[in-house]
């Protein structure tokens, strides 16, 4: 009876201490901002974005669909939690000013007149509009 009493003290403060350490360690210790998961995903973020930096970089236009899509794998990273790399980010957010800038700007069609081509602006296309209440009668 007398062992029995001492393994119950035992236990007792066992789990208080087991308490203790268990809250201090939360406090102290915040989950971490990259998992195996996310490191992984900013592996394959950062060749994304340095294979659409290279086609930047050989005189193209930024690919939309490339470029859609490595917005996609960062705002996924951000998602679970964990942080973008900051050489990746930068080199991301320079693509997307990029290609806002292309979008906005108009487009030059070498050789179509009044389309921002050497040829002018003053030759312009003939008015080519339908008038469809015309056709049903």
């Amino acid at each position: 009876m007398k062992s029995l009493l001492v393994f119950c003290v035992f236990l007792v403060l066992g789990s208080v201490q087991c308490a203790r350490i268990r809250r201090q360690a939360a406090a102290e210790d915040p989950a971490p901002a990259t998992t195996p998961k996310t490191a992984g995903m900013n592996v394959a973020l950062g060749f994304m974005v340095d294979e659409l930096d290279k086609e930047t970089a050989l005189g193209g236009p930024v690919n939309p669909a490339g470029l859609k899509k490595a917005n996609i794998m960062a705002m996924k990273i951000q998602m679970l939690g964990g942080d973008v790399d900051t050489p990746t980010k930068d080199k991301l957010d320079t693509l997307n000013a990029d290609f806002v800038a292309d979008a906005a700007a108009p487009p030059q069609y070498a050789g179509v007149p009044g389309a921002g081509s050497p040829l002018g602006a003053a030759a312009k296309p003939a008015d080519t509009s339908v008038n469809f209440g015309a056709l049903g009668r």
